[in-house]
Parts: structure tokens; C-alpha cells; sequence
């Protein structure tokens, strides 16, 4: 198997939007073909007791927070030349800015995709959520992009749109 589906599928083990930037960053090429199908399924929940970055968006203040995750992958290899990996991620998020003492909680969902053959790569990367402060402020977030390559090497497609409401 060549080097960039064994890097597909570890990016995608990687999970969430980490994994979709190794893929994003990984250039297309042809390699020698074999025969298979193989396709492997995970699915994690984790609890994580730091968010990074720690700020938030709407008043630049530091923040502290925690993260209950999860995490579905998808990857289905084959042949040596093609790669198909999709990931959903859901965030229960709780988050205090320490500059006014607010807290805010809500739900993050993250979505991205990965396909590889020998005439292209591409992905795509979706971020939705919303928190809302315990004093009556929300946190809006939504993420879109996407990135395309020839098998040549020419990127054709991308960007990388993130915005925030505050509200």
C-alpha cells in the first residue's frame, strides 16, 4: 500500500478536524495498483478536561473548558490507489470565560470527508455549534472547507471559511 493511504488512514484514525488537516496537506500521485477492499469502522467517546484554543472568540478572554467527544470513522481502502475516509465528531462542550465569570454550554458537530484515487484527491470539512452563556450571551461557530488536487500536483479548489457570531 503507498505511503499516502497509509497517511489517509491515519490521518482519519487521528479523528476530527486534526486528521482532515494531515489529509489536506497530503499531495496526490499514482502508485502501483493491487486488488482489495478493505474497510474499517471506529467509534469513540472521550472526555476531555482541556479545551484548546482556550479563548474566547467574542470578548478575547481566556477560557477554561471541557469536552465530552464523539467520534465515528469511516475508512474504506481499495487497491493500493483508492482511499475513501469520513469522519462525524460531536462535541458536548462547557466552557467559563474567566475575564466575566460567564458559562457557556452547547454542542459542536463536525463533519469531513477524504477521497483519493489515481486522478485526484479531495475533502471536504463542515463545523457547526452553538453555546449559550449562563448570563445570556451565545457563541455562534460555522466552518466550511475544501480542497481539491489534480494527480499532477495542481490545487484546484481551496479554502478554509470559519466564522463566529456573538450574540
Amino acid at each position: 500500500m503507498r505511503l499516502l493511504a497509509k497517511t489517509a488512514i491515519a490521518a482519519v484514525l487521528l479523528g476530527g478536524p486534526l486528521g482532515a488537516a494531515i489529509v489536506a496537506a497530503t499531495p496526490a500521485g499514482a502508485a502501483p495498483a493491487s486488488s482489495y477492499t478493505q474497510t474499517v469502522y471506529q467509534t469513540w467517546d472521550i472526555n476531555n478536561t482541556a479545551i484548546a484554543p482556550a479563548v474566547n472568540p467574542c470578548t478575547g478572554d481566556p477560557a477554561t473548558g471541557t469536552a465530552r467527544t464523539n467520534l465515528v470513522n469511516h475508512v474504506t481502502l481499495q487497491g493500493g490507489d483508492n482511499v475513501w475516509a469520513t469522519f462525524t465528531e460531536t462535541d458536548d462542550v462547557s466552557i467559563t470565560d474567566t475575564g466575566t465569570g460567564e458559562t457557556y454550554a452547547g454542542e459542536l458537530t463536525f463533519w469531513g470527508n477524504f477521497n483519493l484515487n489515481e486522478q485526484n484527491q479531495n475533502s471536504e470539512f463542515t463545523g457547526n455549534g452553538e453555546l449559550r452563556g449562563d448570563q445570556g450571551d451565545s457563541i455562534g461557530f460555522h466552518e466550511v472547507a475544501v480542497f481539491a488536487e489534480t494527480a499532477t500536483g495542481q490545487v484546484t479548489v481551496n479554502f478554509d471559511n470559519p466564522t463566529f457570531t456573538c450574540g
